[in-house]
């Protein structure tokens, strides 16, 4: 085992061997490109637009919503109307209508309780991309990654969370 100190982080134990990004079953962009011309895509292209054609020709309709336009309209106009938010729930599916003041103050209060949310003077994201970043290129210095696998888990940009 190889140990992996960092600034402050303590010493961890690293498996002897080098991790990859393929022994890892992570893949990185692919370089494939697709043959100009394939006798069995061409054929199965041609297949698929023949289907298309019969469908055409059959003049058949293809409905894409289970609702009819009189309840497209309803729920238009439930999305639209500001006065009510309309949000999926955490578990099971449902949805859940609220009145938006309502709604506004339960997220406010959420957010305001100091024993589960603290804030923070700034964005932390782009220190910890940095941080991480040494991380990663410790590892790969050490041989503990390979350069491939590092180029991977390194964060090109991070993201706040939404509500």
């Amino acid at each position: 085992m190889k140990p992996l100190v960092g600034k402050g982080r303590g010493t961890v134990e690293m498996p002897d061997d080098t991790l990859s990004l393929g022994g890892l079953g992570l893949y990185g962009h692919s370089d494939f490109v697709p043959p100009e011309h394939d006798p069995v895509i061409e054929t199965f292209s041609k297949l698929v637009k023949a289907d298309l054609n019969k469908l055409r020709k059959r003049n058949l309709k293809v409905n894409r919503s289970n609702f009819n336009a009189s309840e497209r309209r309803e729920i238009r106009a439930l999305k639209e109307n500001k006065a009510i938010t309309i949000k999926q729930a955490d578990k099971g599916g449902a949805i859940v209508v609220m009145d938006t003041p309502q709604y506004r103050g339960k997220i406010l209060n959420h957010l305001s309780d100091p024993e589960v949310y603290e804030k923070l003077p700034l964005n932390p994201t782009q220190s910890f991309m940095v941080e991480l970043g040494e991380i990663i290129d410790e590892a790969c210095v050490n041989g503990i990654i390979d350069e491939k696998l590092a180029k991977y888990l390194k964060a090109t940009q991070g993201s706040i969370g939404r509500l």
